[in-house]
């Protein structure tokens, strides 16, 4: 029987430096992400993106080891909240997805990053998840307080 594992990485990116015009809408982001995923080699085969009314967007990328999804919070403090989730199962794509991190660093020049690394098999991922989960929301409350 074949071990299949995975690797995920869950970020916030906050006080980003991007331009407000990647914020606004997802048509002008799609391309960027979509040209990192290339640039580190995995294979994107489809992706969707839905603006909001008042900005922000969230943009999903499905990639044949998985998945990438950014979702843009322009109203609290420029952050973007992320997951990279791709399948080790033909080759290990743990370097890829690292790589495609730190394409997105580039993408948006956050001054704050939060990052979380899984590595597992699929039943050890939601004790990951649920951690990043509640480390996330907390630094969301505290930023809606700050700024009201």
């Amino acid at each position: 029987m074949t071990k299949i594992t995975t690797t995920e990485i869950h970020f916030t990116f906050c006080e980003c430096n991007c331009s407000d015009t990647l914020f606004a809408k997802g048509e002008r982001l799609t391309p960027k992400l979509l040209a990192a995923v290339k640039a580190v080699e995995l294979i994107p085969v489809g992706n969707c993106h839905h603006n909001f009314e008042d900005g922000g967007c969230t943009v999903s990328v499905l990639l044949a080891e998985s998945h990438l999804v950014v979702h843009l919070w322009p109203e609290c403090a420029k952050t973007v909240v992320g997951d990279i989730s791709v399948c080790n199962f033909s080759q290990n794509n743990y370097q890829k997805s690292l790589a495609l991190l730190a394409e997105l660093k580039h993408i948006f020049q956050p001054e704050k990053v939060n990052q979380w690394v899984f590595e597992g098999p699929g039943k050890k991922r939601g004790s990951g998840i649920a951690l990043w989960m509640k480390s996330f929301l907390k630094k969301m409350v505290r930023i809606i307080k700050v700024k009201h």
